[in-house]
């Protein structure tokens, strides 16, 4: 293994504020280990030794920190759980095989039944929608399979001609930030800020060009964020080529701290625009206190991402933390 690169991160400023989970530390909303045992036995030993010690279940009590129902939380931490695993797990398929999951995947979640001789992680997300059925409409159902489907579609997808070396080197910087927007898993896993609120929004307050303009903001920032705090393993590992900082060196020959400068000032740039069209939401009469709430919690996931990274055990982002997947081309 190459030698591990000597940088330092600067704590990151944003217009939002953190709140700490009543379940930062404490993990009784879930098993997430014997989820492992029953959904992911499929997988090497050794990568689910360090799935264990990821601690993703955990990380969606950072990321929703004023949901306190258990029954709200639990399928929301499946959830992340899935979405993470399932993300290594596409890392090098081929297209046809990506759009194989995400047909079976969005299908499950709208309500086909899986198999019992199915991969476990169909099953697994069998259970998350059985648990999300429980509290939330069937609309909210269809929101999140189309969030699913661009994550696979837009992002997945639009990366595995980089991935498994038909487009050769890194993307331009733009395609970048479009396809990584996708891929980061943000638009399905911001979808779980209504089961945490414990309400759907309607559609037309959903489908507003201001809602959608914060969503796409947040999905964006988090690619920076992630990006930074994944820089320290992705500089080790050359298959590794959506990183926004690699990028910028890549583009414009500067030095590794001014890229992360650059990088951090546009994160900043996305968070205050994020801040100024939360402050300044349409009038959605009615609805209004829902979608204040529903931009709250989108803010809320970035910061407590971020506490995540900082405050936690998880071992994700530590040099040799992922698995290393099993498909390559």
């Amino acid at each position: 293994m190459e030698k591990e690169p000597q940088f330092s991160l600067p704590e990151f400023i944003y217009p939002f504020p953190t709140v700490v989970s009543p379940y930062e530390n404490d993990a009784s909303f879930h098993d997430e280990s014997a989820w492992y045992d029953a959904y992911y036995s499929h997988h090497r030993e050794e990568d689910l030794a360090k799935y264990r010690r990821q601690q993703l279940a955990q990380c969606a009590a950072y990321m929703s920190p004023t949901t306190t129902d258990k029954t709200r939380l639990r399928p929301m931490s499946r959830f992340l759980v899935w979405l993470t695993v399932i993300d290594d797990h596409c890392e090098f398929l081929s297209a046809d095989e990506i759009a194989s999951t995400r047909d079976r995947a969005c299908a499950i979640l709208l309500g086909a039944e899986p198999r019992p001789d199915e991969i476990g992680y169909l099953r697994f997300l069998g259970l998350v929608r059985e648990e999300f059925q429980e509290f939330m409409p069937y609309f909210w159902l269809e929101r999140l399979a189309h969030s699913l489907y661009e994550y696979f579609t837009y992002g997945v997808m639009a990366e595995e001609p980089y991935k498994r070396g038909r487009i050769a080197g890194p993307p331009p910087l733009e395609i970048h930030e479009l396809v990584h927007g996708y891929s980061i898993g943000m638009l399905p896993y911001g979808d779980m800020v209504e089961p945490g609120m414990g309400a759907a929004l309607p559609v037309q307050v959903f489908d507003h060009g201001a809602i959608q303009r914060i969503r796409m903001l947040q999905c964006r920032l988090t690619v920076i964020q992630n990006d930074l705090y994944s820089l320290r393993k992705e500089l080790v590992r050359p298959s590794e080529m959506f990183n926004t900082v690699s990028i910028i060196r890549h583009e414009t020959g500067c030095s590794l701290g001014e890229a992360i400068q650059e990088s951090i000032r546009k994160m900043t740039a996305y968070a205050d625009e994020m801040a100024v069209i939360g402050d300044h939401l349409p009038d959605f009469g009615p609805h209004q206190h829902l979608a204040e709430e529903y931009v709250h919690g989108l803010k809320l996931q970035i910061t407590g991402m971020d506490r995540w990274y900082n405050h936690s055990a998880s071992i994700r982002y530590e040099v040799g933390g992922i698995p290393e997947p099993i498909h390559r081309p």
